[in-house]
C-alpha cells in the first residue's frame, strides 16, 4: 500500500515571514483527507492493539498522568489500559503519543515535515469524548507546534506575549496557571474543523476549548539530532513476495 497525501508547502511557507517575524497562523483545508490520519477507529486500534503510551488530562489540575504500568514477565511492562479506560470513561481528554509509527499517512506527513522543514517532528493525536471534556490549561510547548483537525471542532485561543527559555516547562506552566490572562497579552482566537492547520511559534501560551468530540493532531517540530536524518520511509516488506501471498 502507498501512503501519501497532497501536502503545499509554498503555501504554508508563505503565510508569514517566519524568518524575521515568527508568528501563528491558520490554514483551511490544508489536509483534504484528514480521516486518513486519524479516525475514530485509528483511536481504538492504538489503545487496543498496541502498547502506545496514553496519556490523561486530569480533569481537576488540567495536567497530563500517567498510570502506573503493569509488571508482565522479566523487564516487560505493560500500560495500565483499564485505569486509562475508566479515566476517558468520566470525560478526561487523553493522547496516543509517537502516533507517526502506528499509522502510515501519519508516517508519510511526519517524514514530510522533517524534509521541507529541516527538523524532527513528533505526532501526537489529542482526542475528546464530547464539547463538556477538560483539555490542558494555559500552557507553552517549548518547540514550534503543528496542529490538524481530523474530527469535530475546536477553539485554540493563541496570546502575543512569548515566554523565556531560562525556566524549566513545568514551572512556567505552573505560574501560567494561577496568573490572570491579562499577563499573556493581546490573545487571537482560531476555530478549526476537520482538515484546518494552525501553526504556533516556539514558547506561545495557548490553551484549547474542545466544542465537540473532536480529534486532533499535534505535532512538535524539534531541532534534528541525526545524521544522516532518521529513514521514516514506508517499506512494503509483502511486496517482496512474488507469487506466495494472493492478498
Amino acid at each position: 500500500m502507498h501512503y501519501s497525501l497532497d501536502l503545499n508547502w509554498d503555501l504554508f511557507l508563505n503565510q508569514v515571514d517566519l524568518i524575521h517575524d515568527d508568528k501563528p497562523f491558520f490554514i483551511p483545508n490544508f489536509i483534504t483527507s484528514p480521516e486518513k490520519l486519524l479516525s475514530w477507529d485509528d483511536v481504538d486500534n492504538f489503545f487496543n492493539f498496541t502498547e502506545g503510551p496514553i496519556n490523561i488530562i486530569n480533569t481537576s489540575t488540567q495536567h497530563s498522568e500517567n498510570f502506573d504500568e503493569i509488571p508482565y514477565y522479566y523487564n516487560k511492562v505493560l500500560p495500565n489500559r483499564n485505569k486509562e479506560y475508566q479515566a476517558i470513561k468520566n470525560n478526561s481528554t487523553f493522547n496516543g503519543a509517537c502516533y507517526n509509527n502506528y499509522n502510515g499517512y501519519a508516517k508519510y506527513l511526519s517524514h514530510e515535515i522533517d524534509k521541507n522543514l529541516g527538523v524532527a517532528s513528533d505526532i501526537q493525536f489529542l482526542a475528546s469524548l464530547s464539547s463538556n471534556t477538560v483539555s490542558f490549561h494555559p500552557h507553552i510547548d517549548i518547540d514550534p507546534i503543528i496542529v490538524i483537525q481530523t474530527y469535530g471542532k475546536i477553539e485554540w485561543t493563541v496570546y502575543e506575549n512569548k515566554v523565556t527559555h531560562l525556566f524549566p516547562r513545568g514551572f512556567i506552566n505552573s505560574v501560567m496557571l494561577s496568573k490572570d490572562f491579562q499577563y499573556l497579552g493581546k490573545s487571537q482566537t482560531f476555530s478549526l474543523t476537520p482538515g484546518d492547520l494552525l501553526y504556533m511559534p516556539s514558547r506561545t501560551p495557548h490553551q484549547v476549548k474542545v466544542n465537540s468530540t473532536r480529534l486532533t493532531l499535534s505535532i512538535q517540530c524539534m531541532p534534528q539530532m541525526s545524521n544522516p536524518k532518521v529513514d521514516k520511509s514506508y517499506y512494503p516488506i509483502k511486496s517482496l513476495i512474488k507469487n506466495e501471498i494472493k492478498n
